[in-house]
């Protein structure tokens, strides 16, 4: 099957034609399905324990009076996020052929997104659930709304051949999952702004009490968010030759979370590393291949993944209570 072909064809066409990477991203089946690593980019931003961070958030909170009941949770709007701009970025190229000014965009729109989800957490102390949940249907409603529902095809050939070409025997994709792990685990594990991040995390209302403030550590993560949206739009449509609206189907969103619960990194903020959720992506992609292989049902494989979820949440739960 030829790239223009594919192009022309049905989602679910243009998936079979991606699907052969190498196993460490190996695509579950389904049409607008991503690869698990792409969870790995969308939850990059998660605020997660770093031992050692210069003082005990949980003992500050007590002794202010609790920790923060107003917690900074908010839902994968990450995964909307990179759907919206890689639509963006699509129609852009589609109209004027630029293989350069496509990236830009999605990047800026993901940044503008993130950014605005940020001052409204940060600064104006929103909810962040609301806030997320509410900048997650503008963005999918206006993509299907610039799309009708039609995937966006016709992408320049300059942009797309460099994620169907094999570097050393490898694809593209792996190269930009690695860099950008290999970013996030200095960002969060060798930097100061890594330590505020777990402590922002642990407890919100305490870490804001120290010098830094705190407003601005959540905002800056809802910023990196969105960057990183960014590059899994350009992922996205890259690998798929097309942009469409169903890309942050709700089956992402449960590889997103599959990913982060099992690779130990907890709901409740403060706990896990980036390497963590690398090797959940890793194993929910073998589960789902296995699953595939003993030719289950994507229902019964939704279903399998989900009762995961709920074990390691529970589990994550129980351990938040014994300490």
């Amino acid at each position: 099957m030829t790239l223009s072909q594919a192009q022309a064809g049905t989602p679910e066409i243009r998936l079979r034609l991606v699907r052969p990477l190498v196993s460490l991203r190996a695509h579950r089946s389904g049409p607008g399905g991503a690869g698990d690593l792409r969870a790995v980019l969308l939850q990059a931003q998660q605020l997660h324990q770093h031992p050692g961070s210069g003082f005990d958030a949980r003992r500050d909170g007590d002794r202010h009076g609790g920790g923060d009941d107003r917690r900074r949770r908010h839902r994968p709007v990450a995964a909307v996020n990179a759907a919206f701009s890689a639509v963006l970025g699509a129609m852009y190229m589609r109209a004027t052929h630029d293989p350069i000014g496509g990236p830009l965009a999605m990047i800026v729109s993901a940044l503008a997104i993130g950014t605005f989800n940020g001052v409204a957490v940060g600064y104006l102390r929103m909810i962040p659930f609301v806030v997320t949940l509410a900048m997650m249907t503008v963005a999918n409603g206006a993509a299907v709304w610039l799309t009708n529902s039609i995937s966006i095809a016709d992408i320049p050939a300059a942009f797309v051949d460099p994620f169907f070409t094999r570097y050393l025997g490898i694809p593209l994709s792996v190269y930009i999952a690695i860099a950008v792990s290999i970013l996030a685990y200095v960002l969060m594990s060798m930097t100061v702004y890594g330590r505020w991040l777990y402590a922002v995390g642990i407890n919100a209302k305490a870490a804001t009490r120290r010098p830094h403030t705190g407003q601005g550590v959540i905002a800056l993560s809802y910023v990196f968010a969105g960057l990183i949206a960014g590059i899994a739009a350009i992922m996205l449509t890259g690998r798929l030759a097309s942009a469409s609206s169903n890309l942050a189907s709700p089956t992402l969103v449960l590889d997103v979370v599959s990913a982060c619960v099992v690779g130990g990194i907890s709901v409740y903020g403060g706990v896990g590393k980036v390497y963590g959720a690398i090797l959940g992506a890793l194993f929910m992609t073998l589960l789902s291949n296995a699953l595939n292989a003993a030719e289950v049902t994507v229902y019964v494989n939704q279903m399998v993944r989900g009762a995961i979820i709920v074990v390691f949440v529970a589990f994550d739960h129980f351990t938040a209570r014994g300490k």
